[in-house]
């Protein structure tokens, strides 16, 4: 008798993707929020976050580069090559899908923590005056918003999808 193929482990894969790519779409939505002092809210999208922002008419850094907030976009662009690898049928080994499964979820995590990794830059570091007035670090609140938890939500959801799909495989 031969082996009846799962028709269910395809569209796990496809909504893994789908997850994934709406992860990585959030990086252009406001994903983290500087309150100053003074409650004071100073948004920032996923990408300015990541890379440093300068405002157009200053020459004062507001966000500096952060690596790590870089990285779970990497972790989460690799798992969703992996995932479309598994699903044209490249790779099927459940060791690779387990390992995107595991990219989702690590990557999931790490945006929830964008918040904490973002690097002040000098506008908020300054301890004279400045556009937003005399700050420290103690007055400054980096929280985020709806990009970053919108982000690890579908990266965990996604490796939840990727894990249904490396049991659900026949192979």
């Amino acid at each position: 008798m031969a082996k009846k193929k799962s028709s269910v482990a395809p569209i796990l894969a496809l909504l893994a993707v789908v997850c994934g790519v709406v992860a990585i779409c959030m990086c252009f939505v406001t994903s983290v929020n500087v309150v100053g002092y003074t409650s004071t809210n100073y948004p920032y999208t996923g990408l300015q976050a990541t890379f440093g922002y300068t405002a157009e008419n200053s020459s004062i850094s507001e966000l500096a580069f952060s690596f790590m907030n870089l990285l779970p976009y990497i972790l989460v662009i690799v798992a969703v090559v992996i995932a479309v690898l598994s699903l044209v049928g490249v790779s099927r080994s459940r060791l690779v899908k387990f390992i995107a499964c595991g990219l989702f979820v690590v990557s999931g995590i790490l945006f929830f923590c964008e918040g904490s990794f973002t690097v002040l830059g000098d506008l908020f570091n300054n301890t004279g005056t400045s556009i937003v007035g005399s700050l420290t670090g103690a007055e400054i609140n980096v929280n985020i918003t709806t990009g970053a938890i919108v982000a690890g939500i579908t990266s965990i959801v996604g490796g939840a999808l990727m894990l249904l799909n490396t049991f659900s495989s026949k192979n």
